[in-house]
């Protein structure tokens, strides 16, 4: 499982290629977060006070993040804030202080179920 942050922070990253990787939380570890890489992140989420997360298989912890939290809709924020709700995110991985995260950037990152 990784883990996803939701607001606080600021990420920055380039990406050249095309091609984004799907990474799946269940067989994640941290070897897969490179700061600066585009992806496609599954999981479930696990929410922690007003944060959420996707923890990868070894426990390593992406926070979904967003600078654009305002301008998200209101059925993702409340999403956003159910433990266990399956989703994908695109997103680039970039670290905030000690926290890794996957930055999204619009509504359509996130795609919920399967």
């Amino acid at each position: 499982y990784a883990d996803i942050v939701v607001n606080g922070g600021t990420s920055t990253g380039t990406q050249t290629n095309t091609t984004i990787e799907t990474i799946e939380a269940s067989t994640a570890t941290a070897a897969s977060f490179v700061e600066g890489k585009k992806v496609k992140l599954h999981g479930n989420l696990t929410v922690e006070g007003s944060r959420s997360y996707i923890v990868f298989r070894d426990g390593t912890k992406i926070q979904l993040y967003t600078k654009n939290f305002k301008n998200i809709s209101k059925e993702n924020k409340d999403n956003l804030k159910v433990n266990g709700k399956e989703l994908t995110v695109t997103g680039t991985f970039g670290k905030h202080n000690n926290t890794l995260q996957i930055s999204y950037e619009r509504d359509s990152d996130l795609v919920w179920g399967s």
